[in-house]
């Protein structure tokens, strides 16, 4: 869609400086999205559910009793916040405080060796 939001966490700042981003720019390009969710998006997202039940099961996943929970299905199971997403559908987060809450994207890493110019006859 055309909003725009703010980049208003650390990690997203220290790369647009503030200005307004489409929500597609935050997500696509600044955003990790692929990561497992770590506790403190897992609580928004319990916060952001209509379903009292998935709220209560996400809440269960961040308290200290959780974590093995936690490790065995969001770690080691590699989910990511479409993974958990589609298994609670009642979360219903903001699009700022989900940005809030994303890890920024890592910066990829340029070497000669992946250079166009090295391989430009591939």
């Amino acid at each position: 869609d055309g909003r725009r939001v703010f980049a208003a966490s650390a990690s997203i700042n220290a790369i647009k400086a503030g200005r307004p981003l489409s929500v597609a720019e935050a997500l696509g390009k600044h955003c990790d999205l692929t990561s497992p969710p770590k506790k403190s998006l897992l609580r928004l997202l319990a916060e952001s559910c209509g379903d009292p039940a998935e709220k209560d099961r996400l809440l269960a996943m961040v308290c200290t009793a959780g974590k093995a929970t936690y490790k065995k299905q969001v770690v080691e199971g590699e989910l990511n916040l479409l993974d958990i997403l589609e298994e609670f559908p009642s979360c219903k987060p903001g699009v700022e405080d989900l940005i809030e809450f994303l890890p920024a994207l890592a910066p990829r890493e340029y070497s000669v060796s992946s250079a166009a110019e090295v391989h430009a006859n591939e």
